[in-house]
């Protein structure tokens, strides 16, 4: 079992593998020229490929990296910067790159790359497609409908790409046509050549009709090429985490099954599959599905920073720190109940349950401050947090992609933001900024505590105003910055305001001041670093906060 095991690892390495030796040894000794095609990929597999095809008449570049999950890639600003420049963009298709790639295309607006475009390639045409059809919904999990789209995997299908690869850079530079062509005859080549090898040590070692679990449904390509046989997975269903229940039954089945071998991803936690492969007395492997998975093989900022630091102040103001955090959870968990029913993120539909949620959050908040004296108001809203929170993660833990849903409520996808979305926010930013500057006198008068003269009635129906289109902003700033960003936007300019000045006109202007520099300083640093945009401009809020705090010491002791 030893040897069949590290057999089956090396083929299965082999396969990526190749990919980048064939890429390489037909570029090796070539040196970047001006007039080359910019050729940019989804994935480090499709680059490979395409500088094996494209030898020294292309640049390629890949947006995802091997080791990342290409269902799921955070977008940075790199990535826009490429495609803008790009002639040529290959994506593996069959909605593989579907929560990512197509924001990025139309945010990049690089006319030669749309779709339809003579510089955009599906690479999956023509390729034999396995798993076409069948019932899709939330409850089956995140199962593609064009077909399973990790085809790379068997090797025969390289040459299809390949030729894909071939006929969209010969329609872009007719001249080269036959040099694209001598190359991927050259690839052909060589894949078949060792497509053989592989196959006659496959067969050799016995490993046709070995009984295999996999964790996610990555593998029945390369399954079909060695004849491996998959007989269940980790995941119950694509993208959704197993429950104890499927655990026990899945080692029993494999116990009684004679399973020979568990495979996982790389970028799956390999924890609960050990588990899983000690107690069933099966070796579990970690098998690279993409090259370079081992290392062996405009601004939206400064729209939203303005209205940001204003509601913030009162925030402070009010002593209620953490309101903005919980109305941005009750947001998210509407949107988590619309993605629940089968609505995207950024449906109509799911954003008005965000509103209905944050509606009723408000009023539970306002209502609840009537209780101040006996139990401070931060408890409540701590509360109203963590049980939003709470529900979120049990209704994403049965969908499809649930890590990935709760990972994008905190912190949100800000470069996939188009246009539309940025003029849409500043429009009800503008609309909410006029009731503001309308009701500023009961609203600041409550924020200070100067309620002398109104009613509880009238107190708790201000308050109530105040958190519905506080909650209205929230809402639509949580659906495309995440949880973090909002908190950040609201409190921390806010808070250096509170640090460096005294009177209410002065602490705004800091505040807004310092959204927008720190939006600025953050965006900066996200492109030349190549970090996730919304994490760091988080970051580079904390770094503000600490220098207005490091500013503040020193004016005490002058």
């Amino acid at each position: 079992m030893n040897r069949r095991f590290w057999n089956l690892a090396g083929i299965a390495w082999a396969v990526p593998l190749a990919f980048v030796a064939a890429g390489t040894a037909q570029a090796a000794g070539t040196a970047h020229a001006a007039g080359k095609l910019n050729v940019v990929t989804t994935t480090q597999d499709l680059a490979s490929l395409a500088a094996a095809i494209g030898g020294d008449r292309v640049t390629v570049e890949p947006l995802a990296k091997g080791y990342q999950d290409p269902h799921f890639v955070d977008a940075k600003p790199s990535y826009l910067l490429k495609l803008r420049k790009a002639d040529l963009f290959i994506e593996v298709g069959r909605d593989l790159e579907v929560g990512w790639a197509p924001g990025l295309i139309n945010n990049a607006r690089n006319r030669k790359i749309q779709p339809g475009a003579p510089g955009f390639l599906d690479a999956s045409a023509n390729v034999n497609i396995l798993e076409l059809g069948g019932k899709v919904g939330r409850e089956q999990g995140d199962v593609h409908p064009l077909g399973n789209p990790h085809y790379w995997l068997n090797p025969e299908n390289g040459l299809a790409m390949a030729a894909n690869i071939r006929d969209a850079l010969a329609r872009l530079s007719p001249s080269d046509a036959a040099y694209f062509q001598q190359r991927y005859a050259a690839f052909e080549t060589r894949l078949r050549a060792k497509i053989a090898e592989w196959k006659k040590r496959a067969a050799a070692l016995g490993l046709p009709g070995m009984k295999v679990v996999t964790y996610h449904r990555s593998w029945p390509y390369f399954a079909s090429a060695f004849g491996l046989n998959v007989i269940d997975y980790v995941e119950p269903r694509p993208g959704v985490p197993p429950a104890p229940r499927h655990v026990q039954e899945l080692g029993a089945a494999m116990k009684s099954q004679k399973v020979g071998l568990l495979i996982v991803e790389p970028y799956f936690d390999p924890k609960l599959s050990r588990q899983i492969a000690r107690n069933a007395g099966v070796p579990m492997v970690v098998l690279p599905p993409s090259v370079g998975a081992t290392p062996a093989a405009k601004d939206y900022f400064i729209a939203i920073a303005g209205i940001h630091a204003y509601l913030g102040f009162h925030v402070v103001e009010r002593g209620v720190i953490f309101v903005d955090l919980a109305l941005a959870q009750v947001a998210a968990l509407g949107a988590t109940i619309g993605f629940l029913l089968g609505y995207d993120l950024h449906d109509p539909m799911a954003e008005w349950l965000s509103v209905v949620a944050v509606v009723i959050g408000a009023a539970l908040i306002s209502v609840l401050k009537a209780e101040k004296r006996r139990i401070p108001q931060e408890a409540f809203i701590g509360i109203v947090y963590a049980v939003a929170a709470a529900t979120a993660i049990l209704i994403v833990d049965r969908t499809a992609e649930g890590a990935e849903h709760i990972k994008f409520m905190f912190v949100g996808n800000l470069l996939a933001a188009s246009p539309g979305e940025v003029a849409r926010l500043a429009a009800l930013y503008a609309g909410i900024g006029v009731l503001h500057f309308v009701w500023r006198r009961p609203f600041f008068a409550i924020s200070r505590g100067n309620t002398d003269g109104m009613s509880k009635a009238q107190v708790k129906l201000w308050d109530f105003l105040f958190y519905a289109t506080f909650g209205l902003v929230v809402t639509q700033s949580v659906a495309v910055a995440g949880v973090l960003l909002v908190f950040s936007y609201l409190i921390v300019p806010s808070v250096i305001g509170m640090l460096v000045a005294d009177s209410a006109p002065a602490r705004l202007a800091i505040g807004w001041i310092v959204g927008v520099a720190v939006s600025v300083a953050g965006m900066l640093a996200s492109y030349k670093f190549d970090f996730p945009t919304g994490a760091t401009v988080v970051a580079t809020f904390g770094a503000a906060l600490l220098l207005a705090l490091g500013y503040r010491g020193v004016v005490r002791r002058a």
